[in-house]
């Protein structure tokens, strides 16, 4: 997974509010297409926006992302010019459509100094030091899937719905039977049925569903007292996800994170 330290929040469109960690070396950046959610893309619910947009393309000699326009029709613009690629800077504007998105620092801290006390005798005292105090900022929790092992390993998406569903490949012209799901993950796996695992918003947490088909295995890993229990779950069994609960289906290993974010 990628530690680049930057994020996009979407200032305008429809989509406004929604906040994406750039956390791939490639991003790409499209029209959502029903419920479903990709990793390694940035989803905007817009019919203004392409179905591909643009890509973001990570460039380990300057620790920046390379934003390269993807549409034929409908421009990219980054600080309201027109551009087909260009090398972005936090604080950069991306507008797509009706979108806006701003690029930000995930880690961003801000400091204000305290006026400097004026000596009585200037000679006769030694200088003055402002110390810095750093500005507490507003924080909303947010969580966040990570891919531990499997296909998609090192990638990580948010949860911004009370019910998701993940599973392996699906069909975007036969869409599911039972849409129970605000959120789908569809990740690259054919041997395992499309949206068969269930997490569902749980009081300050997420609760697993397991997937009713008999054949699919999961499992949970929980550490504990120094030990780590591992349980294989019956189809359809739920169970309350703790702190650092790692998850299994099939050839999978994931985990739901929480983080504080700035607002």
């Amino acid at each position: 997974m990628l530690n680049s330290g930057l994020q996009m929040k979407v200032t305008e469109g429809s989509a406004r509010g929604s906040i994406h960690p750039l956390d791939c070396e490639r991003i790409s950046i499209g029209r959502a297409t029903g419920s479903v959610r990709q990793v390694g893309w940035v989803h905007l619910r817009d019919e203004t926006v392409s179905g591909l947009q643009a890509d973001l393309i990570w460039q380990p000699e300057t620790q920046k992302f390379l934003l390269v326009n993807r549409s034929s029709t409908n421009p990219t613009k980054v600080n309201e010019a027109e551009v087909e690629q260009v090398e972005l800077q936090p604080g950069d504007q991306i507008r797509m459509g009706r979108c806006l998105l701003d690029l930000q620092e995930t880690d961003r801290r801000f400091v204000t100094r305290k006026p400097q006390a004026q000596p009585m005798a200037a000679a006769a005292l030694e200088p003055v030091v402002a110390p810095v105090t750093e500005v507490a900022l507003p924080t909303v929790t947010r969580f966040f899937l990570e891919f531990l092992e499997g296909t998609n390993a090192g990638q990580r998406l948010p949860l911004d719905s009370q019910r998701t569903a993940v599973g392996g490949a699906y069909d975007p012209t036969q869409p599911p039977a039972d849409d129970w799901f605000d959120q789908g993950v569809a990740l690259g796996d054919a041997t395992l049925p499309p949206f068969c695992l269930a997490l569902v918003r749980h009081e300050q947490g997420f609760a697993m569903l397991a997937p009713r088909e008999a054949d699919v295995l999961a499992g949970l890993e929980r550490e504990e007292d120094d030990l780590i229990w591992v349980a294989q779950l019956g189809p359809g069994q739920s169970v309350v996800l703790e702190p650092d609960d790692q998850m299994r289906l099939g050839h999978h290993r994931l985990r739901v994170l929480r983080r504080e974010v700035r607002a």
